[in-house]
């Protein structure tokens, strides 16, 4: 393994340029990172514009992630020329993912900061989730949509991650409706 400076902490907080892996059978994996950092000022490493990672596994074309300070954007490609982006809030949550060839998808927060609706597609077609949470312990209460009429109320034993009770309580509808 071999490090680099980083483009705005440099050697403080280096970062992994070259790593190897060998297997007992001798067959390597070798993934290169290379980081580049816009600074408004040379001497803040905290006034970033614009940072980039590209990292390439076995010589193949890279991946790179792409976060713009300004419009609060990642964008990812993939090797293969897809292309994601991920919009943030001013508190860094996520509001938006656009993905070529796909719906977009959209989240918006409560009081508390948790979800509140989830949203896909745009227009007439939007699919929208409404999630409820019991006023008693904050859990997870209900799910409603995207589908009309389809509502389900969590009971206690839903002791599980958000996401997780989303999957239960749309089990009909996944083909049509992805929580990522």
């Amino acid at each position: 393994m071999t490090f680099a400076p980083d483009p705005r902490w440099q050697m403080n907080t280096p970062v992994p340029q070259r790593v190897t892996t060998r297997l007992p059978s001798g067959l390597e994996l070798v993934t290169t990172q290379n980081r580049t950092a816009i600074l408004e000022d040379r001497y803040d490493a905290l006034s970033a514009r614009e940072l980039r990672v590209e990292t390439a596994v076995a010589g193949d074309p890279p991946w790179v992630t792409t976060y713009t300070r300004n419009t609060r954007t990642l964008r990812d490609i993939s090797p293969e020329g897809r292309e994601t982006v991920r919009t943030l809030d001013s508190r860094g949550r996520l509001i938006k993912v656009e993905r070529s060839g796909l719906e977009p998808m959209a989240w918006t927060y409560d009081e508390h900061g948790r979800v509140a609706t989830v949203a896909v597609g745009t227009g007439a077609q939007t699919r929208t989730m409404v999630l409820g949470y019991r006023p008693s312990d904050g859990y997870l209460g209900s799910v409603s949509g995207p589908l009309p009429d389809e509502q389900v109320a969590l009971t206690e034993r839903h002791r599980l991650d958000t996401l997780q009770l989303i999957r239960i309580a749309l089990a009909p509808s996944v083909a049509t409706f992805a929580v990522p």
